[in-house]
């Protein structure tokens, strides 16, 4: 492995720990309620975070579509927190932004780049569109719950951006691959399995968490008309 490279891998290892310990104190402020929609929030964004940057890439070359494109996306998940269906909306986002990804790094012979070599815009367009609208849907739907507690801006600030950094942190190193080229900023797209992983883990939260909502709310109902 490069001098540059060791050196990001190491640094991405230090801020990855330092968001780990922060995590814990966190975890301890906050409760159990709030941490797991922080978790929610932070991985949905972490893993939207590399495919994210593929799709920017290929279509950095037209302005006018990337903009559209953002905006559908983020117009979307915005229309998707507002409906009855937010919760089954924002799981199967993301459930199909994670098969996506996996179709995309097995079509592209585990090179995602040639996305951006081929000149690929409007699949491109579509993958920004479709994370952009997955990434709003899941926070949007961890909100109301989070209102209910008056924690809405803490949650979703500084506890989120502290799961945040140590993700990133993690896909930076995990990006970094053992050879002696120098890192670039697509090295971890490479490893799009990984950022899957984490869209599932974010529809497998969305899902548990409105799964425990329900239940408390009926031993509540039970409660009171016992």
């Amino acid at each position: 492995m490069s001098w540059g490279a060791e050196n990001t891998k190491s640094a991405a290892v230090g801020t990855t720990l330092s968001a780990a310990l922060g995590l814990v104190i966190a975890c301890a402020i906050a409760g159990s309620r709030a941490f797991f929609a922080a978790a929610t929030s932070a991985s949905v964004q972490v893993g939207a975070m590399v495919p994210l940057l593929l799709a920017v890439y290929s279509v950095a070359f037209q302005p006018v579509l990337s903009w559209l494109a953002a905006a559908v996306g983020v117009a979307a998940g915005c229309l998707v927190g507002m409906s009855r269906w937010r919760v089954q909306f924002a799981v199967g986002g993301a459930v199909v932004s994670a098969l996506v990804l996996f179709i995309l790094d097995l079509g592209t012979g585990g090179v995602p780049e040639k996305l951006i070599d081929h000149d690929a815009v409007v699949p491109g367009a579509l993958l920004l569109a479709l994370l952009c609208a997955t990434v709003v849907a899941a926070i949007v739907t961890t909100g109301p719950r989070l209102a209910e507690d008056g924690v809405v801006v803490p949650v979703l600030g500084p506890l989120a951006s502290v799961l945040v950094l140590g993700g990133a942190g993690a896909m930076t190193a995990v990006g970094v691959r053992e050879q002696n080229a120098s890192p670039t900023r697509l090295e971890a797209v490479h490893h799009l399995g990984y950022s899957a992983g984490l869209l599932f883990l974010t529809a497998a939260l969305i899902a548990g968490i409105a799964a425990l909502e329900h239940l408390r709310a009926h031993s509540k109902q039970e409660a009171v008309s016992t």
